[in-house]
């Protein structure tokens, strides 16, 4: 149940600031400008809900100031509320507020009911009422779980707010498929598999797609492509041959010469013909044989 309706205007004329969840998903500019384009014609349809700040702190959340990013602690929480639904709505009617002098719409919120913990509204609220994507249910596990999240959570939500799918983020960093929606969906409700407490390969795999990214830059090691054929390699690797791996693959990577990493980079299917991630493995393949002969 929600409680009744306040302007963010008259919670600020109470002295009262705005903060966000420090572990929502990253403002997505597009989105946000979407939200600009339905607010300049009919205001906010659709209110933010809000807690305490002080509630939020004693719930294990960590929050953030919504303008500046400062985290808030303890000793300042009071002063704020927490906007835990409507973040990029907020967003839009601050930089409408700034740009168009013709903008004269407040933004309305209402407090979520004291008596439900924020951690199980928001699930309610992203999965049940109003469904949450894939990168967004890993967002607000790491949300919900606060500082009990692994590890390696952290490190993929890490990528997925840099705009990696959670796919791709889990094969650079785990170099399987394992951790799927139904294991993220588990965990935001406080099932956390065992798969999420195996951190082991973390620092390996940000070793090797930092050499990726320097060599095809980040747009490239965003697909799916590049991790699911390091990963095959990986597995094709001899036991004894594992704890070499890692150095062995970015060495590779940082000696690919301009012609195949432009070739890896500008690769494009053809219709009828070969698909881009044909094209992308067989460069890599001719390129890894090679340089297994060498070394």
């Amino acid at each position: 149940m929600l409680q009744e309706i306040s302007s963010i205007k008259d919670l600020q004329n109470e002295s009262k600031r705005i903060a966000r969840l420090k572990s929502n998903r990253k403002l997505d500019p597009a989105i946000i400008k979407s939200k600009q384009d339905s607010m300049k014609k009919f205001g906010l349809l659709t209110v933010g809900i809000i807690v305490d700040g002080n509630k939020a702190i004693e719930q294990g959340l960590e929050i953030e100031d919504f303008e500046t990013g400062e985290t808030i602690t303890s000793e300042n929480a009071g002063q704020y509320v927490v906007l835990v639904e409507g973040n990029h709505r907020y967003a839009a009617h601050l930089e409408l507020m700034k740009e168009d002098p013709d903008y004269k719409f407040d933004f309305n919120v209402m407090y979520l009911n004291e008596n439900i913990p924020i951690a199980k509204a928001l699930a309610e609220i992203n999965i049940c009422t109003k469904p949450w994507g894939t990168k967004q249910i890993s967002l607000g596990a790491e949300t919900i779980l606060s500082t009990k999240a692994p590890t390696l959570l952290r490190e993929i939500n890490n990528l997925i707010k840099e705009g990696y799918s959670l796919n791709a983020s889990a094969l650079w960093l785990t170099f399987n498929t394992k951790i799927n929606k139904s294991v993220i969906e588990n965990a935001l409700k406080g099932d956390v598999s065992s798969i999420l407490d195996n951190n082991s390969g973390v620092a390996r795999g940000k070793k090797i797609l930092e050499a990726a990214k320097s060599k095809f830059g980040e747009d490239s090691c965003k697909s799916r492509t590049l991790p699911t054929w390091i990963a095959t390699q990986y597995h094709k690797t001899l036991d004894e041959e594992i704890p070499n791996f890692c150095n062995k693959m970015v060495s590779f990577i940082n000696n690919l010469d301009e012609v195949a990493a432009k070739t890896i980079t500008k690769a494009k299917g053809i219709r009828g013909g070969k698909t881009k991630e044909t094209i992308i493995n067989e460069e890599l393949n001719k390129n890894w044989e090679s340089y297994n002969a060498q070394n």
